[in-house]
């Protein structure tokens, strides 16, 4: 599937040849996230996380102001979704009956912008302050490394592709490519 989100709420799925819905959520769109080719969760600034699929409909999974202004999500495969809160400096996870917990952690975060479960389970972190890519596994912190400061507050996403792990630095125009072990 491909999905690209637009402005002012606009989301479009479909496929490499061209064939695809546009939907308007009516509100903006802070991340996104494939769950399979025909449906994605969609985090809004408001706090809101959002199941929406290409016909159109969706359901609201979560709304909870722990929420609002996070930056990144994703879904784990077991449906799971985590939210990176960088206001409250900690991730949230968000269970499939919309229940929202703190996920505990033994290293603190400082700005957390985006988030990303590998193929072992670890939970990848993006953090804004200090400028990190952080790998936990479980609650315990694996491994870390430094990445440019961000000169915005929008800060570095992550991204995979099989077990590589590739963090955006949009702002800086260029991507970095990790190994999940470091």
């Amino acid at each position: 599937a491909i999905v690209v989100a637009g402005a002012g709420g606009n989301l479009w799925i479909g496929e490499n040849d061209g064939e695809g819905r546009r939907l308007d959520l009516g509100h903006d769109i802070t991340d996104i996230d494939i769950v399979s080719e025909t449906t994605v969760v969609v985090l809004d600034p408001v706090g809101r996380v959002l199941v929406v699929d290409e016909s159109g409909g969706g359901r609201l999974l979560a709304e909870d102001p722990r929420l609002a202004l996070a930056r990144g999500l994703t879904v784990a495969p077991d449906g799971t979704v985590v939210v990176a809160a960088t206001q409250d400096g900690a991730l949230f996870e968000v269970t499939d009956s919309g229940t929202v917990l703190a996920l505990p952690l033994t290293a603190p975060l400082g700005q957390p912008v985006d988030t990303l479960v590998l193929a072992d389970g670890a939970l990848a972190v993006t953090d804004a302050e200090p400028s990190s890519l952080r790998i936990f596994n479980g609650a315990e912190k694996g491994w870390s490394t430094a990445l440019p400061p961000a000169p915005t507050p929008t800060g570095p996403h992550l991204a995979r592709h099989g077990r590589r792990i590739f963090v955006t630095h949009p702002e800086l125009g260029h991507v970095s490519e990790y190994a999940p072990n470091g």
